[in-house]
């Protein structure tokens, strides 16, 4: 792990450079240095100043890297939902707010003109149920028309589609006991595979005594 923590920088501590013990070839002089000057260059200074230009490189090379990483993560940041595929709900909030909906001049729902769409009549054998509705009250004069049953127009009829309630089916699996003729003992049915668990309760509310404690034992 770098200083700084950050993945794919390398890492380089100019503090723990020691230049003493560091490699340098002071064979050829740096760039801007004359070969008469470098000559004349106590051996000493030449490793210190070879020493600095590479932690000079090395610090620009991780300047480098560092600007491109804070530019990467800059341009994650400044994402939003109006630039990037984000949802919305990830905003931060420094993220401008979402253009207004333009009005179309247009009401919700189905538009003028639309063509209908309803369910098909069914057909009279599908009908389960008929309920006669009819006016109890004037709703101009209030008087009570309860006793005009006579249709003044054509009925107006509305079909209600009702899914039906799901009711279980029971079934009491009643699993008798016999008594063994060979040894006297209770031998009671098995039970089937679907219905190999579940509770046991005995029939018509309490136990009954076994028919075969009133049998004297018969030996063969």
């Amino acid at each position: 792990m770098n200083p700084l923590g950050t993945p794919g920088i390398a890492s380089f501590d100019s503090l723990a450079y020691d230049w003493h013990t560091a490699p340098m070839d002071t064979s050829a002089p740096p760039a801007g240095i004359t070969p008469e000057d470098w000559a004349a260059t106590p051996v000493a200074v030449q490793q210190f100043l070879l020493a600095t230009l590479t932690v000079v490189a090395l610090q620009q090379q991780q300047i480098a890297q560092l600007i491109a990483r804070v530019a990467e993560l800059e341009v994650r940041l400044n994402q939003h939902s109006q630039n990037s595929s984000k949802p919305p709900s990830s905003d931060p909030p420094s993220a401008p707010p979402r253009p207004a909906r333009v009005p179309r001049g247009r009401k919700s729902g189905g538009q003028a003109g639309h063509a209908r769409h309803d369910r098909p009549e069914p057909e009279p054998d599908q009908i389960t149920t008929i309920r006669h509705h009819y006016p109890s009250t004037c709703p101009t004069c209030g008087d009570d028309v309860t006793a005009h049953r006579h249709d003044a127009c054509a009925i107006q009829i509305q079909y209600v589609w009702e899914v039906p309630l799901v009711s279980p089916q029971i079934t009491a699996h009643q699993y008798h006991t016999v008594c063994c003729q060979g040894c006297g003992g209770l031998v009671t049915a098995a039970r089937p595979f679907r219905c190999a668990t579940g509770r046991l309760r005995p029939a018509h509310g309490g136990a009954r005594e076994p028919a075969a404690r009133a049998l004297p034992h018969q030996s063969s």
